[in-house]
């Protein structure tokens, strides 16, 4: 049933209770004011009562329209409402209007028999209290009793109708949301399961295969790359492989060469092996020389992937001589693994077309639709209520980022619709008692609490329309003093949190504006990762130096978005993606998409959450290449002094020596000399151009604003 249904159902009962008991009040206090001969008050009085047991038992959820009790209750109240009326001294239209509203009750409980939809039947049911309230409220006129009596039943039927159901539709609307969102959430963490577990796991299996076939097995696996066919050895090894549980049983595995000739297929046919070893992430394994992991879909099938290269010594570095696909099998043994701890979530993987594997009850139709609509969103998610089943969808990406299956997750409308009759029969029950109040104290009070409740609906309507200034001015020690009182109370506690939440949020605001002015005018590239190393900050200096902008970055795996590697060419960036605790900092080289590779000095350490653990990490990067390049020209600028430096001082030290040894005649002498001293005006020359240079290099660092080295 669906929350319009519950609310209409809820709607047409309470006014048919509260009607019946107006007419029965009004049947045994003010009997003359309907003309009613002593014979017939009985049968009338008999006949409200039965409405308004019904109404209660079906309004309340405790028993359906169909169910014995009700017909049994509701059918005799009819009757003799019918019959009562026969000695009714009303006038002749009031009896007729009478007749046709006992006439909407009995035609409502005609379509209840037949099946017919419950928004028809309930919609019946609420004119024939229509018009039995009508009659009741036009006889009432003649005593101001009763008329206090019906106008206040009246005017709690409007205030508990608005309260309820503006209560029932925004608790109803919040029951199913978190149960979407409760959904969402569970196949949003089955989609990262597979990405961010089972695909690393089939990828770490095939590498650790491929890395002991390439130290035992290589001559083989090169003469099988040179003339590929069966090999019984490597048949072997993969049987021992799945022995010591390296490689998964029932699992399609694969071996092929370097030009994706069939070797070896395990566990899959021919044409899903060769599909297997035509996929994108088999191709980057073997071009790159590298392993990766995807997901691919194979006949009725999907699997979890990862491939590993094996290679072999070549003249040019190494290369691949073949490739080892391991695979993990999204079936439905896999997902009753997943789904044995909750049984109340069903689970199924699915793409575009069909249901590929699934656990658990699920809807007829639905399925495949949520999955597509996730696969085709820019987020990755879907969500939608078919068949009496939540679903929820989230997307698995294939090494090339692209969106190949989704897993869908499933739970039973009926933890809602549960929710929504406990409210419900809630709401009845507490209506209930304060109408069964209400009125008999409005045949004492009169116009006081006529007064008192429309200062109530006021108030209601007001905290309804979102003013949580309002309050009711009621001051009285009965039951509609503390109803005002708790009006006020939750009014007021509603007030306060509301401005407590948005003191708090303009304080966040403020510190978030700031600390994102801080890091955005930070000369240095800082990058921030959550628990997940999905990139949540990247400011103007890393938009720089990776060649990124932040909007492509913020919200993706880091792993996607940069490439960090040390000196020695070790892939720092799994050591990124997982934050952990503690610091550490050292030199690295940026590989960006362009080809260009700029060192830096990076600094990386986690954030640790209020509970201890580890809820992200952040790094600061700083491009070192001008450093780099001041060192090669201080390099070269020495190398240059050393020889300038060294051309004047042979000739000086050679004459000298010879002048020494007195071996010169008076001429040689006077030449040696001139020759000493045009090497010193070389050698002083060179002296003035470097105190040039230094001078020069000194401006410029002192209009740069530093400070020129030795200078105080």
């Amino acid at each position: 049933m669906s929350s319009s249904e519950m609310v209409l159902r809820f709607a047409a009962e309470f006014a048919t209770f509260l009607v019946a008991v107006a007419g029965a009040a009004i049947v045994v206090l003010r009997p003359r004011l309907l003309g009613v001969e002593r014979g017939s008050r009985l049968a009338l009085l008999l006949g409200f009562l039965g409405l308004a047991v019904a109404a209660f038992l079906h309004g309340s959820f405790l028993y359906e329209a169909r169910d014995l009790p009700v017909l049994v209750v509701r059918s005799a109240g009819i009757v003799l409402l019918g019959v009562g009326t026969l000695g009714w001294g009303e006038e002749r239209v009031t009896r007729r209007v009478v007749w046709v509203a006992l006439v909407l009750f009995a035609v409502a409980e005609v379509a209840v028999a037949a099946g017919m939809s419950a928004a028809v039947v309930d919609a019946a049911r609420a004119l024939g209290a229509l018009g039995l309230g009508a009659v009741l409220f036009s006889s009432a006129r003649r005593s101001i009793p009763a008329r206090v009596a019906v106008s206040t039943a009246a005017s709690l039927l409007l205030v508990v109708l608005a309260v309820s159901v503006a209560l029932s539709v925004v608790i109803s609307d919040n029951v199913e949301k978190e149960a979407l969102r409760l959904v969402d959430n569970r196949a949003r963490a089955e989609a990262n399961e597979v990405q961010t577990s089972v695909i690393p796991t089939a990828t770490t299996n095939a590498t650790l295969v491929a890395a002991t076939l390439q130290g035992s097995r290589l001559r083989l696996l090169e003469g099988l790359d040179a003339d590929p066919r069966p090999s019984p050895v490597l048949a072997d090894d993969i049987e021992s492989f799945l022995a010591a549980n390296l490689l998964r049983p029932e699992n399609p595995v694969v071996y092929a060469t370097a030009g994706q000739v069939l070797v070896l297929f395990r566990d899959i046919d021919r044409a899903g092996a060769e599909t297997l070893v035509g996929s994108t992430a088999v191709e980057e394994a073997v071009a790159g020389q590298t392993r990766t992991g995807s997901v691919q879909v194979v006949g009725d099938r999907g699997l979890v992937v990862g491939a590993a290269a094996v290679t072999a010594p070549a003249p040019e570095g190494r290369r691949a001589v073949g490739v080892l696909v391991s695979t993990t099998a999204l079936d439905d043994a896999y997902l009753n693994g997943r789904a044995v701890n909750d049984e109340s979530v069903s689970l199924a993987v699915v793409d575009r077309n069909r249901v590929l594997s699934d656990y658990g009850p699920l809807p007829d139709s639905g399925v495949v639709a949520v999955g597509r609509a996730a696969l085709e969103s820019a987020d990755g998610s879907a969500s939608s209520v078919s068949g009496g089943y939540f679903l929820a969808a989230g997307v698995v990406r294939g090494s090339d980022n692209a969106a190949v299956l989704a897993v869908v997750a499933a739970t039973p409308t009926t933890v809602v619709d549960d929710t929504r009759s406990s409210l419900f029969r809630t709401l009845f029950l507490v209506g209930l008692l304060t109408a069964l109040v209400a009125f008999v104290a409005a045949s004492f009070v009169g116009e006081r609490i006529g007064g008192g409740l429309r200062r109530l609906t006021v108030a209601a309507e007001g905290v309804q329309a979102g003013d949580f200034t309002t309050r009711v001015a009621v001051s009285s020690q009965d039951e509609l003093g503390v109803l005002g009182s708790t009006l006020n109370s939750m009014a007021g506690s509603i007030e306060t949190l509301t401005t407590e939440l948005r003191q708090k949020g303009d304080v966040e605001e403020r510190l978030r504006t700031r600390l994102e002015a801080v890091v955005a005018g930070m000369g240095e590239a800082v990058v921030a990762v959550d628990h997940e190393g999905k990139v949540t900050t990247f400011n103007g200096a890393a938009e720089g130096l990776f060649g990124v902008t932040a909007a492509r970055a913020e919200g993706r795996p880091v792993a996607q978005v940069v490439r960090v590697t040390g000196d020695d060419g070790t892939d720092l960036t799994p050591r990124l993606s997982q934050p952990e605790e503690g610091r550490w900092a050292g030199a690295a080289v940026v590989r960006r998409d362009d080809g260009v590779a700029v060192p830096v000095a990076l600094s990386a350490g986690g954030l640790t959450r209020p509970d201890g653990g580890v809820g992200g990490g952040v790094w600061v990067l700083r491009d070192m290449r001008r450093e780099r390049e001041a060192e090669r020209t201080k390099a070269d600028l020495l190398a240059n002094i050393s020889h300038e430096l060294r051309t004047p001082l042979v000739p000086i030290k050679g004459y000298a020596m010879m002048l020494g040894r007195g071996r010169l005649s008076r001429e040689d002498s006077r030449a040696g000399l001139a020759a000493i001293e045009d090497a010193a005006d070389q050698l002083e020359r060179v002296i003035g151009r470097l105190l040039e240079v230094a001078g020069g290099t000194a401006a410029g660092r002192t209009a740069a604003g530093g400070q020129v080295p030795g200078e105080a």
